[in-house]
Protein backbone atom coordinates (compact mmCIF):
# COMPACT_ATOMS: atom_id res chain seq x y z
CA UNK A 1 0.00 0.00 0.00
CA UNK A 2 1.05 3.35 -0.69
CA UNK A 3 2.80 5.30 2.30
CA UNK A 4 1.98 8.71 1.40
CA UNK A 5 -1.95 7.23 1.43
CA UNK A 6 -1.43 5.60 5.13
CA UNK A 7 -0.15 8.57 6.36
CA UNK A 8 -2.82 10.60 5.02
CA UNK A 9 -5.41 8.61 7.01
CA UNK A 10 -3.28 8.36 9.91
CA UNK A 11 -3.28 12.39 9.99
CA UNK A 12 -7.00 12.49 9.21
CA UNK A 13 -7.74 9.63 12.16
CA UNK A 14 -6.10 11.83 14.24
CA UNK A 15 -7.31 15.26 13.74
CA UNK A 16 -10.71 13.36 13.83
CA UNK A 17 -10.40 12.00 17.36
CA UNK A 18 -9.00 15.37 18.24
CA UNK A 19 -11.77 18.07 16.50
CA UNK A 20 -14.55 14.72 17.34
CA UNK A 21 -14.40 15.98 20.96
CA UNK A 22 -16.97 18.66 22.46
CA UNK A 23 -15.51 21.95 22.96
CA UNK A 24 -16.08 23.13 26.36
CA UNK A 25 -15.54 26.65 25.31
CA UNK A 26 -18.28 27.94 23.04
CA UNK A 27 -18.51 31.48 22.89
CA UNK A 28 -16.76 32.39 26.03
CA UNK A 29 -13.82 34.82 27.13
CA UNK A 30 -10.34 34.74 25.61
CA UNK A 31 -7.68 31.99 26.90
CA UNK A 32 -4.37 31.02 26.10
CA UNK A 33 -3.41 27.29 26.56
CA UNK A 34 0.25 26.44 26.40
CA UNK A 35 3.11 23.57 26.90
CA UNK A 36 6.68 24.29 26.95
CA UNK A 37 9.84 22.89 28.78
CA UNK A 38 9.76 23.29 32.46
CA UNK A 39 13.55 23.89 32.71
CA UNK A 40 15.53 25.77 30.39
CA UNK A 41 19.29 27.07 29.83
CA UNK A 42 19.75 30.66 30.79
CA UNK A 43 23.55 31.31 30.62
CA UNK A 44 25.53 28.94 32.19
CA UNK A 45 22.88 27.70 34.19
CA UNK A 46 19.66 25.34 34.42
CA UNK A 47 16.46 27.11 35.64
CA UNK A 48 12.52 27.03 35.51
CA UNK A 49 10.64 28.81 32.28
CA UNK A 50 9.70 31.53 33.75
CA UNK A 51 8.72 33.30 30.13
CA UNK A 52 5.04 32.50 30.22
CA UNK A 53 4.86 33.82 33.82
CA UNK A 54 2.78 37.04 34.26
CA UNK A 55 4.20 39.71 36.95
CA UNK A 56 1.46 37.95 38.84
CA UNK A 57 2.13 34.55 38.86
CA UNK A 58 5.64 35.34 39.46
CA UNK A 59 4.85 38.00 42.76
CA UNK A 60 2.87 34.40 44.06
CA UNK A 61 4.99 32.27 43.29
CA UNK A 62 8.95 33.65 42.96
CA UNK A 63 11.17 32.10 40.51
CA UNK A 64 9.70 28.50 40.79
CA UNK A 65 7.61 26.26 38.98
CA UNK A 66 5.33 24.10 41.76
CA UNK A 67 3.31 20.81 40.41
CA UNK A 68 0.20 22.16 40.83
CA UNK A 69 -0.22 25.80 40.56
CA UNK A 70 -3.69 27.94 40.43
CA UNK A 71 -4.43 31.78 40.20
CA UNK A 72 -7.58 33.73 40.45
CA UNK A 73 -7.48 37.40 39.67
CA UNK A 74 -11.11 39.58 39.89
CA UNK A 75 -11.64 43.25 38.67
CA UNK A 76 -12.93 43.96 42.13
CA UNK A 77 -11.52 41.40 44.69
CA UNK A 78 -7.82 40.94 43.54
CA UNK A 79 -6.04 37.85 43.46
CA UNK A 80 -5.44 34.83 45.55
CA UNK A 81 -3.57 31.95 45.03
CA UNK A 82 -2.19 28.07 45.82
CA UNK A 83 0.21 25.83 44.81
CA UNK A 84 1.03 22.62 45.73
CA UNK A 85 4.93 21.62 46.48
CA UNK A 86 6.01 18.01 47.58
CA UNK A 87 6.92 18.03 51.36
CA UNK A 88 10.87 16.65 51.30
CA UNK A 89 10.65 15.47 55.17
CA UNK A 90 7.89 12.82 54.50
CA UNK A 91 5.70 11.82 51.72
CA UNK A 92 3.27 14.14 52.40
CA UNK A 93 2.34 17.12 50.43
CA UNK A 94 2.29 21.17 51.09
CA UNK A 95 -0.04 23.09 50.10
CA UNK A 96 0.63 27.10 50.24
CA UNK A 97 -1.98 29.96 50.07
CA UNK A 98 -1.63 33.66 49.28
CA UNK A 99 -4.23 36.42 48.97
CA UNK A 100 -3.40 39.75 47.81
CA UNK A 101 -7.41 41.52 48.18
CA UNK A 102 -7.03 44.31 47.53
CA UNK A 103 -7.34 45.50 43.52
CA UNK A 104 -6.24 49.11 43.98
CA UNK A 105 -2.78 48.26 45.36
CA UNK A 106 -2.27 45.27 43.11
CA UNK A 107 -3.15 47.15 40.03
CA UNK A 108 0.01 49.78 41.28
CA UNK A 109 2.09 46.90 42.18
CA UNK A 110 1.87 45.33 38.58
CA UNK A 111 2.75 49.03 37.23
CA UNK A 112 5.27 49.34 38.73
CA UNK A 113 7.21 46.02 38.23
CA UNK A 114 5.79 46.47 34.24
CA UNK A 115 7.97 49.58 34.28
CA UNK A 116 10.50 47.95 35.68
CA UNK A 117 10.72 44.24 34.09
CA UNK A 118 9.04 45.17 30.50
CA UNK A 119 11.75 45.89 27.75
CA UNK A 120 11.18 49.57 25.79
CA UNK A 121 10.61 49.02 21.99
CA UNK A 122 11.24 51.51 19.63
CA UNK A 123 9.40 51.99 16.65
CA UNK A 124 11.76 51.48 13.15
CA UNK A 125 10.29 55.02 11.77
CA UNK A 126 12.34 56.66 15.15
CA UNK A 127 15.48 54.34 15.29
CA UNK A 128 16.19 56.82 12.00
CA UNK A 129 15.02 60.24 13.30
CA UNK A 130 16.19 63.24 15.51
CA UNK A 131 13.56 62.67 17.86
CA UNK A 132 15.66 60.53 20.22
CA UNK A 133 19.66 61.63 21.46
CA UNK A 134 22.05 58.86 22.04
CA UNK A 135 22.07 59.72 25.41
CA UNK A 136 17.72 58.45 24.97
CA UNK A 137 19.25 55.48 23.11
CA UNK A 138 22.03 54.41 25.93
CA UNK A 139 19.29 55.10 28.72
CA UNK A 140 16.85 52.54 26.79
CA UNK A 141 19.37 49.89 26.18
CA UNK A 142 20.96 49.98 29.89
CA UNK A 143 16.81 49.56 30.78
CA UNK A 144 16.43 46.59 28.72
CA UNK A 145 20.00 44.82 29.46
CA UNK A 146 18.25 45.26 33.15
CA UNK A 147 14.93 44.32 32.05
CA UNK A 148 16.29 40.97 30.73
CA UNK A 149 17.76 39.78 33.53
CA UNK A 150 15.13 40.82 35.62
CA UNK A 151 13.02 37.96 34.77
CA UNK A 152 15.14 35.75 37.47
CA UNK A 153 15.74 38.19 39.99
CA UNK A 154 13.23 37.14 42.82
CA UNK A 155 14.17 40.47 45.05
CA UNK A 156 12.04 42.61 42.56
CA UNK A 157 8.50 40.33 42.99
CA UNK A 158 9.51 39.74 47.09
CA UNK A 159 8.61 42.85 48.37
CA UNK A 160 5.46 42.60 47.10
CA UNK A 161 4.64 38.98 47.83
CA UNK A 162 1.83 38.79 50.56
CA UNK A 163 2.41 36.21 53.33
CA UNK A 164 1.13 32.52 52.67
CA UNK A 165 -0.67 29.94 54.50
CA UNK A 166 1.38 26.76 54.41
CA UNK A 167 0.51 23.08 55.52
CA UNK A 168 0.41 19.66 54.87
CA UNK A 169 -2.65 18.18 52.68
CA UNK A 170 -2.74 14.22 51.68
CA UNK A 171 -1.10 13.12 48.67
CA UNK A 172 -4.02 11.59 47.69
CA UNK A 173 -5.81 14.91 47.41
CA UNK A 174 -2.56 16.59 45.99
CA UNK A 175 -2.57 13.97 43.65
CA UNK A 176 -6.67 14.13 42.63
CA UNK A 177 -6.16 17.84 42.21
CA UNK A 178 -3.21 17.73 39.82
CA UNK A 179 -4.97 14.58 37.71
CA UNK A 180 -7.88 16.64 37.08
CA UNK A 181 -6.00 19.63 36.35
CA UNK A 182 -3.97 17.90 33.86
CA UNK A 183 -7.31 16.14 32.12
CA UNK A 184 -8.66 19.81 31.95
CA UNK A 185 -5.84 21.31 30.01
CA UNK A 186 -5.37 18.61 27.96
CA UNK A 187 -8.75 18.04 26.59
CA UNK A 188 -9.52 21.78 26.88
CA UNK A 189 -11.25 22.74 23.11
CA UNK A 190 -13.25 26.49 22.45
CA UNK A 191 -15.25 27.51 19.95
CA UNK A 192 -17.06 30.41 18.12
CA UNK A 193 -15.58 33.85 18.53
CA UNK A 194 -14.94 35.72 22.04
CA UNK A 195 -16.74 38.28 23.20
CA UNK A 196 -15.47 42.39 24.27
CA UNK A 197 -15.08 41.32 28.10
CA UNK A 198 -13.59 44.69 30.33
CA UNK A 199 -14.07 42.99 33.94
CA UNK A 200 -14.73 39.99 35.56
CA UNK A 201 -12.06 37.48 36.62
CA UNK A 202 -9.47 35.56 34.99
CA UNK A 203 -7.94 32.25 36.47
CA UNK A 204 -4.86 30.35 35.10
CA UNK A 205 -4.41 26.39 35.96
CA UNK A 206 -0.60 25.58 35.98
CA UNK A 207 1.05 21.86 36.26
CA UNK A 208 4.70 20.35 35.67
CA UNK A 209 3.64 17.16 33.38
CA UNK A 210 7.50 15.21 32.97
CA UNK A 211 9.38 18.05 31.89
CA UNK A 212 7.17 20.14 30.65
CA UNK A 213 5.00 22.89 31.41
CA UNK A 214 1.62 23.31 30.98
CA UNK A 215 -0.64 26.60 31.25
CA UNK A 216 -4.42 27.22 30.56
CA UNK A 217 -5.31 30.85 31.26
CA UNK A 218 -8.91 31.81 31.17
CA UNK A 219 -11.20 34.80 31.09
CA UNK A 220 -14.82 33.88 33.17
CA UNK A 221 -14.37 30.23 32.55
CA UNK A 222 -17.22 27.72 31.55
CA UNK A 223 -18.84 24.27 32.14
CA UNK A 224 -15.73 22.27 33.14
CA UNK A 225 -13.37 24.61 33.62
CA UNK A 226 -15.47 26.63 35.88
CA UNK A 227 -16.54 23.74 38.16
CA UNK A 228 -12.54 23.20 38.34
CA UNK A 229 -12.06 26.62 39.28
CA UNK A 230 -14.62 26.48 41.76
CA UNK A 231 -13.31 24.31 43.80
CA UNK A 232 -10.06 25.65 43.76
CA UNK A 233 -11.66 28.65 44.67
CA UNK A 234 -13.43 27.55 47.74
CA UNK A 235 -10.13 25.86 48.86
CA UNK A 236 -9.29 29.48 49.21
CA UNK A 237 -12.43 30.81 51.09
CA UNK A 238 -12.50 27.65 53.16
CA UNK A 239 -8.55 28.06 54.14
CA UNK A 240 -9.26 31.74 55.40
CA UNK A 241 -12.67 31.23 57.32
CA UNK A 242 -9.89 27.99 58.90
CA UNK A 243 -12.62 25.53 57.59
CA UNK A 244 -10.29 23.72 55.17
CA UNK A 245 -12.12 20.10 55.00
CA UNK A 246 -10.50 17.27 52.22
CA UNK A 247 -13.61 15.34 52.07
CA UNK A 248 -15.80 18.24 50.62
CA UNK A 249 -12.73 18.40 47.92
CA UNK A 250 -12.71 14.78 47.33
CA UNK A 251 -16.47 14.59 46.77
CA UNK A 252 -16.27 17.93 44.41
CA UNK A 253 -13.69 16.63 42.58
CA UNK A 254 -14.80 13.33 42.14
CA UNK A 255 -17.89 14.42 40.20
CA UNK A 256 -16.00 16.03 38.25
CA UNK A 257 -15.71 14.03 35.21
CA UNK A 258 -13.06 14.84 32.25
Amino acid sequence: MNKSFIVFVLIMFLNENIFSQEAEHINGGSFSKKIEYNIIVAGNDHCYNLEGKSILDRIFFGITNSPVEFVIKSSFDGASAFRIVDNSSDSSSLIEIMYLPDSEKLFEMERILSAQVNRILIPGELLNSTSLTISDMEKIKKHNDVAELSLYRDDLYKPYRPQSISFKISTDLSQKLYSKMVMLINNFRAEGIPPIISDGHAVTFRCVVKDELWTLNIRIPQNKALLLSEICEQILVDVKANEFNESKYFKSLDQLDF
